[in-house]
């Protein structure tokens, strides 16, 4: 069935129309044809009941005995013990409960404990696993009714609310939260795990939370396929993710219960075609193998997977770690997950063991001795594996024979390396002789910069080594652009900082004054930047000659410090987010970490505590540890003991500086105070901001794999480029509370026209060589948005003036989400730079700035005279999935302005040429939008909308595109039927096979197609004469037997196109 056919029907009369599609089409991918109606809590328990005993008879466990209903109250029991949804789904993934007997009747387990099988991971679309459907199901209190439930092994997994196309996609999840409010997911609805709220042309899904108030607009995820196109449609939704075998694999392998957040996570689709293309591709190596297809080293590159930076590849690299080593039917010995790094070894091992549904399921290796004893193990406790790549190749030194007797036991073992971050790690010898060894392993690996041969670093180049000739073909990318597009990560506001006038350098350049250039480096505040742009080139070319050593008249570290501590207020919301200072070198670290605690310095922006004389911000230093005897080596030692001194004085810590173990237990406790973790996680409700870090100095490291939601800025004073410019960009873009960090803060200081173009260059290689897309909106198209929210304010206004309490309910919400709007926006270009108490800036604003305390006042006002109001409005605003700031490659909102925007035109009629104009573009818009309806009916609808423009000026696009859609499915309906000739009273009949797709099973069973062609005269229709004419000798029996064979096959393959059914002449 093709993708276009499954998207034909999206307008129902109403929203019981379409649930009556919905289930039929569920019924079609495996989902039992008999449906639960209307059922109680009673009804569900009752059937569970029912199912546990059928598939627990034997003697061992119910003997054949049914439960008794106090027998079933203890599996409730356990069930109500737990309090998150995490809980449920290990209790769920975990398959068995023990109950103690109390049914007389089983004499031989009576009194005794039985475990009773509840759920079977593997048993997907077979064995004693079954699948039903729950309609109009009655909630635990009794008030309310959910749409439909879908049931596996009497356990209620998935909740679906559906809603028409006419109802925005927000009612259905302000109703589920309604529902998560009022106690609905309790007793056997807590069971509960994935949430779906749909629409016949939009959808989401989501873990259920285990609490109202945690639901939040960022985990509710939309499907998509392997190419990352988003699933729109109904039918694609029950197709690719509701059916039998995908909805059981859901449940028992792509959903991950979260310990340290105490919630259950479901995999993101582009997470799910990485771990599914990785399992296939493994299956199919180890197949070669078995029957010597592969050549060793073929076999030995498994592909790697290229998702980008903060889209989740901690997760994704698990449970692609997992489910190979607890799959049996993946003949494997070892899993093993490599990092390139001790530290980011220890902080991933955290991470997966609150992933892992038991705390032995994956191992850390104390040392290269304990790791190579755990390869040689060979019992399943052992079998998953977390080390640094460096342990793993100390290992294999020939020196140390007291491993000699491991490495023969491992050497022949079949383990599959997943290599995370592998564009750091491995492009050198360790890889190589690692790979050397382990002659029958398979390496896996993760990036979110990986290297081809058109951004080789010169190093790499010298060899052409990318990622592809280390580890074989990519099999699934997921780039920052798709993930800015879903809203997985912030897009990036860059800001690019001169601390000297380069207009000046080029005048001094041309001159030939080079020597002079020190004394007269200078400071600039603004400069002509047209000027600037039209030499860019030049200017890259002059920054040859810059020297940032400090003279009399130029002291650029100065300039850099005052410059942060100056805009640093705003940058971290008030210091509640924090920033990686990135340098040239440990020279330049320890001397930025001195200016940071001058006083003098600090006194100019306020950031001196008087009382206690002591800096008010709190910043640390962080570089390579190590003592040599040199010069340099004694100024970074002691340089360590004054940062580590002060790191004390500031947070109330011992650490010493002695030995590398506990400079590196001070550099454990920088990540994770940065990071909010463990014991800093109560640094959220910390108002006084006193144990927090606000800038962290770092040359390198920090820079790649380390990850903190609460960084939002970087600060760059050295040049970098390609993969690792991009790594270190993408430490700021973890979402966080979107109001107080809308972006990722950039700003850069070194080489300024230099690093612009490496920028765009680096950038441009990981977006799909667009890298304005990843950037914010500039202050200037903010301003413009401000703006017109304030002109729906005036209007308000305008007709209140000063009577807010007559607003009607929809002046309300207008009036909260404008209001919502400028705050939002105001905060964003705060942290650009835009300054409220600025009169320059104040001016680009329509209101003066007074008027916003106003509107807060106003807005508190509104809370407590319509507080039902409000929250709706507000919980509206959070769940908006389409903002205008969306950005999306199928841009249907973007085609809808342009729509609008020619609808304007076509009223006032009055440029002709403009109107063709906006013609074209929308057409083309239309045409690139990648959705499949917009692609074929667009065409269609602009022919008719040419034929009479004036028609087709009041509805949306999607509208008439839905029209259109609903009218050429008529027209063809129409056709068809009089081309074999279907009496008119049986038209509706074949509509409705059409929109419901049966199976050939379903059409027999039913008699439908006996029932629509009875009456048909065969040889008078206009499909008799074709194949009469086709075939002369055929009989009426032949001519009959054929046309019902073209309606059965029509109606199966919802294929109305003529090219399918009609005769050829």
């Amino acid at each position: 069935m093709s993708s276009e056919n499954l998207k034909e029907k999206l307008n129902f009369k109403n929203e019981l129309e379409f649930q009556d599609h919905f289930v039929e089409l569920l019924k079609k991918y495996k989902w039992q044809y008999e449906v639960l109606q209307n059922p109680t809590e009673k009804d569900l328990i009752e059937n569970w009941k029912k199912i546990i005993f059928q598939n627990n008879r034997q003697q061992s466990r119910l003997n054949n005995v049914e439960l008794t209903d106090l027998e079933m109250k203890q599996i409730l029991t356990e069930i109500n013990k737990t309090e998150y949804t995490s809980d449920i789904s290990k209790f769920v993934n975990n398959g068995s409960v023990t109950i103690t007997r109390d049914n007389e009747a089983d004499k031989e387990n009576f009194g005794k404990n039985v475990s009773l099988i509840l759920f079977k991971k593997g048993q997907i679309g077979g064995g004693d696993s079954t699948y039903q459907i729950a309609n109009q199901p009655i909630f635990a209190n009794g008030t309310y009714r959910g749409d439909l439930l879908l049931i596996i092994n009497g356990m209620p997994f998935f909740h679906i609310e559906l809603k028409n196309s006419d109802v925005n996609l927000q009612e259905g999840l302000n109703q589920v939260r309604k529902y998560s409010k009022n106690g609905v997911y309790t007793g056997i609805f807590s069971l509960i795990q994935i949430i779906v709220v749909a629409k016949p042309n939009e959808f989401v899904y989501f873990a259920r939370p285990s609490s109202y108030e945690l639901f939040r607009k960022e985990f509710y995820f939309q499907w998509s396929d392997e190419k990352n196109n988003i699933y729109e449609n109904w039918k694609d939704l029950i197709k690719y993710f509701l059916s039998i075998p995908m909805a059981h694999k859901l449940i028992s392998y792509y959903t991950v219960s979260d310990d340290s957040t105490k919630t259950l996570k479901v995999l993101r689709p582009y997470q799910y075609h990485a771990v599914s293309s990785i399992c296939k591709k493994l299956i199919h190596l180890l197949e070669q193998r078995k029957s010597n297809l592969s050549k060793t080293e073929d076999f030995r590159k498994g592909g790697f997977i290229w998702h980008t930076t903060g889209s989740g590849k901690t997760l994704t690299s698990f449970k692609t770690a997992e489910l190979i080593s607890n799959n049996f039917q993946i003949p494997v010995d070892k899993v093993v997950i490599l990092v390139d790094r001790v530290d980011l070894a220890n902080q991933s091992l955290v991470e997966y063991k609150n992933f892992s549904e038991s705390e032995d399921e994956i191992q850390g290796a104390k040392n290269a001795r304990d790791l190579f004893t755990k390869l040689a193990d060979k019992s399943f406790d052992t079998k998953l594996i977390i080390s640094s790549i460096q342990k793993l190749h100390r290992g294999l030194n020939p020196d140390n024979l007291s491993f000699l007797k491991n490495k023969e036991k491992i050497k022949d073992k079949t383990i599959v390396f997943i290599v995370d971050e592998c564009h750091r790690s491995t492009f050198g010898k360790m890889l190589k002789e690692i790979k050397n060894f382990f002659v029958k392993a398979v390496f896996f690996g993760f990036t979110g910069t990986p290297v081809y041969y058109e951004n080789l670093s010169e190093k790499d180049l010298a060899v052409k080594l990318q990622t592809e000739d280390i580890f074989g073909s990519q099999l699934h990318s997921y780039n920052i652009y798709y993930a800015l597009r879903d809203k997985n990560v912030l897009p990036f506001h860059i800001h690019q900082h001169f601390t000297y006038d380069p207009e000046y350098l080029a005048k001094q350049i041309n001159q030939k004054k080079f020597n002079n250039l020190k004394e007269t480096n200078k400071y600039v505040k603004n400069f002509d930047e047209k000027f600037y742009t039209a030499n860019k080139e030049v200017f890259i070319k002059n920054e040859e000659h810059i020297s940032y050593e400090k003279t009399d008249t130029y002291d650029h570290y100065n300039h850099v410090v005052n410059n942060i501590l100056e805009g640093f207020n705003n940058a971290s919301s008030g210091r509640e987010l924090h920033a990686i200072f990135a340098v040239s070198s440990i020279e330049d670290a320890i001397k930025y970490y001195e200016l940071f605690q001058n006083k003098d310095i600090l006194k100019q922006h306020d950031y001196w505590d008087q009382n206690n004389e002591k800096p008010i911000l709190n910043v640390t230093a962080m570089f390579d540890w190590g003592i040599t005897g040199s010069e340099k080596e004694d100024a970074k030692d002691e340089a360590i003991k004054l940062i580590i001194k002060n790191y004390n004085e500031m947070f109330k810590e011992s650490f010493q500086f002695s030995d590398k173990n506990v400079y590196r237990s001070f550099q454990s406790d920088v990540a994770l105070r940065l990071a909010h973790k463990e014991s800093y996680t109560k640094l959220n409700k910390d108002e006084t901001k006193e144990n927090q870090i606000d800038i962290l100095i770092v040359v390198d490291q920090f820079l790649t794999g380390y990850n903190s939601k609460y960084v939002n800025t970087l600060y760059l004073d050295k040049v970098m480029n390609d993969k690792t410019l991009v790594q270190a960009f993408s430490r700021t873009n973890r979402i966080w509370n979107n109001s107080k960090k809308p972006f990722g803060l950039i700003k850069y200081y070194r080489y300024p026209c230099t690093m612009e173009r490496n920028i765009e260059s680096a950038i441009s290689k990981y977006s799909n060589n667009d890298w304005k897309s990843v950037l914010f909106d500039k202050q200037e198209v903010s301003i413009k948005k401000i703006n017109e929210s304030y002109s729906r304010l005036k209007e308000i206004f305008d007709k209140h003036q000063e009577t807010p309490e007559t607003l009607s309910e929809n002046e309300i919400k207008q009036f909260i989400e404008s209001f919502r709007n400028i705050q939002n926006l105001l905060k964003a270009i705060e942290i650009q730079g835009f300054d409220l108490n600025s009169q320059e800036d104040a001016e680009k604003l329509k209101f003066p700035v007074s008027a916003i305390a106003e509107w807060k006042n106003l807005y508190s006002e509104i809370n407590t005279k319509h507080k039902s109001i409000v929250e709706k409005t507000d919980l509206e605003i959070e769940l908006k999935l389409h903002s205008v700031e969306r950005m999306t490659i199928i841009n249907k909102e973007y085609i809808e302005k342009l729509w609008i925007q020619l609808q304007e035109e076509v009223k006032k009629n009055d440029n002709p040429q403009q109107i063709e104009q906006t013609i074209e573009k929308l057409k083309d818009k239309v045409k690139n939008s990648g959705d499949a309806l917009y692609n074929k009916y667009g065409p269609i609808f602009f022919e008719k909308f040419q034929d009479n423009p004036d028609k087709f000026i009041e509805k949306e696009f999607q509208v008439y595109i839905n029209e259109t859609i609903e009218e050429i499915f008529t027209e063809n309906l129409l056709k068809f039927c009089a081309y074999f000739g279907i009496k008119n009273d049986k038209i509706k009949m074949v509509e409705k096979l059409f929109k419901t797709i049966p199976s050939e099973n379903e059409l027999k069973e039913r008699n439908q197609l006996t029932e629509i062609t009875k009456e048909i005269n065969w040889t008078e229709t206009p499909f008799g004469k074709d194949f009469k004419n086709e075939n002369p000798d055929a009989e009426f029996v032949t001519i009959r037997k054929e046309g019902r064979k073209k309606i059965e096959e029509s109606i199966i393959n919802n294929n109305l196109d003529a090219k399918s059914w009609k005769i050829s002449k």
